[in-house]
Order: C-alpha cells, then structure tokens, then sequence
C-alpha cells in the first residue's frame, strides 16, 4: 500500500491524464504497465480515486509475488537472501560473513 501512495502522491494520476489528453490510448501498450492501468478508470470517470488506490494495491502486490517467484527459480537452493530495509551497516556485515563463508 505503501508504494502505491506513493507512486499516486508522486503524480501517477496527473501523468496519466496528461498521456491520454496527449492522444494516447488505454490499449497502448504502455498503458499495461502496472499503475497506469489501474488510474485509466479513475481519469475516466469509471471508479473513484479509492476504487483506483485499491486496484494499484492489489495489483502491485500481485507483481511483486510473480517476481518474487521469478528470483527463487533463478537462484541455486540455498542463496541467501537480504532485506533491503535494513540498516546499511547491517547489510555490510552480513554480506561479509557470507562472503568469508563462501
């Protein structure tokens, strides 16, 4: 929910009446991308603004699982992971346990 405030608060629904004030169409493929597709509504007066929020919430979530799925499958069993909202000096340290243990 988070990011999809922020992406909303950063102007995400001003872009996208300007883009469609522009002569773009919501079938251009642009407009797939996550955050546009769910604002098209909102410009057009088909859904309110919470409506929206509640689609980008749901649908970044959504891409977040699929990529998250999509890393596991890349990586060998076993590849440590590391949360980037951690500290930094945390993270430094722990990259450089696993460094010395490789």
């Amino acid at each position: 929910a988070t990011r999809a405030r922020a992406m909303m608060a950063a102007g995400l629904v001003d872009e996208v009446r300007r883009l469609l004030a522009a002569g773009y169409r919501p079938s251009d493929p642009g407009f797939s991308a996550t955050g546009y597709a769910e604002l098209v509504p909102h410009v057009e007066g088909r859904c309110d603004e919470a409506a929206a929020l509640a689609a980008l919430v749901r649908n970044t979530r959504a891409y977040s699982r699929r990529q998250r799925t999509w890393f596991r499958h890349q990586l060998p069993t076993g590849t440590p992971w590391l949360d980037a909202r951690r500290p930094s000096a945390e993270l430094v340290r722990e990259i450089l346990r696993l460094w010395n243990l490789a």
